[in-house]
């Protein structure tokens, strides 16, 4: 039977967020030195110490990245091995880190980066992002083009397609909030989705990004990737696994397009394997619940361990 390893992406980090692992493991303690090493500041103090700056996407993006590495490598030094590696967004990094396609002194560096340019693309305020949360029994894939459209019409992305029962909606505030109302018109009253507001600074996962993804390109560009793993690896931007042709096209406009994770699932279900979500949050195995698969979620040292002695290991 083959593993696939799920990562989940920004919204997951929270003060805190490892150090179980890193107080019981030596490997973990040398995953952090790694990635403070490559910043030239204490990933250990990011991430354990409250500060502000956690929340800051330059800084969420590599703090997140390591502690779920120092997690995946805490049960890979135990001798647990997987086929397959995803991530939603950002986990997507952590996915290609965990394959081996990226180091990790080179993967925190990208992020970073990519956090940086992701930010400066729109001006703090005028971009932000909303979830239209879907109840059983809506109809959501018959009124996906009228969803497109109404977002089209509003000058609105389709940021996230996460599950049968739930999308995110991306871009210029000005529109974002009529966009979602005119959504949870498409459906009938018993049917209409909840609008959730997602507290960020910029809208990302839209065409806004697209401004930076030239820039992006030429800096992801000086470094080396192990392309012989990329396809073990599933990309957001099309859904199915990486190519090395395509890998560095699909990586960079991964900034700008659509998350297609429900299509990410489909594939990776398809598989009729295991499937462990490896992060400080578990909202992938929620997106599979909607698929009625079960996913086991590793959060902390307890549950990496419960899991580890059920294989053996």
């Amino acid at each position: 039977m083959s593993i696939t390893i799920v990562f989940p992406g920004q919204g997951a980090q929270k003060i805190g967020m490892c150090k179980d692992f890193y107080d019981a493991s030596e490997i973990v303690k040398d995953t952090f030195k790694t990635a403070s090493d490559s910043l030239g500041y204490s990933m250990e103090d990011l991430c354990f110490v409250e500060n502000e700056k956690l929340n800051l996407t330059e800084y969420t993006q590599p703090a997140l990245l390591t502690c779920e590495i120092a997690m995946w490598n805490y049960m890979k030094d135990r001798g647990f091995k997987a086929d397959y590696f995803a991530g939603h967004s950002l986990g997507e990094y952590t996915a290609l880190v965990a394959a081996g396609v990226m180091k990790l002194s080179d993967a925190v560096k990208i992020v970073k980066r990519r956090g940086e340019l992701m930010q400066r693309a729109v001006p703090v305020g005028e971009g932000s992002m909303k979830v239209l949360n879907f109840p059983v029994g809506a109809n959501v894939s018959a009124a996906f083009i009228d969803i497109r459209r109404t977002c089209d019409r509003n000058g609105i992305d389709l940021a996230n397609i996460n599950s049968p029962r739930q999308v995110v909606i991306s871009g210029p505030v000005s529109t974002l909030q009529k966009a979602a109302e005119e959504c949870v018109q498409i459906f009938y009253e018993n049917n209409k989705p909840e609008i959730i507001d997602i507290p960020v600074s910029a809208p990302f996962h839209s065409k806004g990004m697209k401004i930076i993804e030239n820039e992006f390109k030429t800096f992801i560009n000086g470094f080396d990737f192990n392309y012989d793993n990329v396809d073990s690896v599933y990309s957001n931007k099309t859904g199915i696994l990486h190519d090395r042709i395509n890998f560095v096209n699909n990586l960079v406009s991964q900034i700008s397009s659509s998350v297609l994770w429900i299509d990410n699932m489909n594939n990776i279900c398809a598989n009729n394997g295991e499937i462990v979500e490896i992060g400080p949050g578990k909202p992938l195995s929620g997106f599979f619940k909607s698929l009625n698969i079960n996913v086991t979620s590793i959060m902390i040292v307890r549950q990496a361990e419960t899991f580890l002695k059920g294989k053996g290991l």
